[in-house]
């Protein structure tokens, strides 16, 4: 998969957005372990990132809400290119709080 960032990192985001999915075997509606997700998408980007999770209000399930990446601050005038490990000791935001917590891919 290619993750190389594009104007402001927008074009990874959305190289990301699109391809993950069918990269990883991941689907709408199925639930892992964060720490499988975690994994998985690392492994792609080669870096550690962040995930973010929220409350499905309907079902009241735990959902992936985000994934965020960390770039490398890039000099003035430069395009943001390079993504390296985000600082976070376990990467999680919201009401997720164990890498073996369920969520559900919306």
């Amino acid at each position: 998969m290619n993750v190389s960032g594009g104007k402001n990192g927008v074009n990874t985001s959305l190289q990301i957005k699109s391809q993950l999915p069918a990269y990883l075997g991941l689907s709408s509606g199925t639930t892992h372990s964060l720490q499988d997700i975690f994994n998985a998408i690392s492994s792609a980007v080669k870096a550690k990132l962040e995930l973010a999770c929220n409350r499905n209000a309907f079902t009241n399930k735990l959902q992936l809400w985000e994934v965020r990446l960390c770039y490398k601050r890039p000099a003035p005038n430069e395009l943001v290119k390079t993504i390296r490990d985000c600082p976070s000791s376990w990467p999680t935001k919201g009401p997720c709080t164990s890498p073996q917590d369920q969520v559900t891919l919306p």
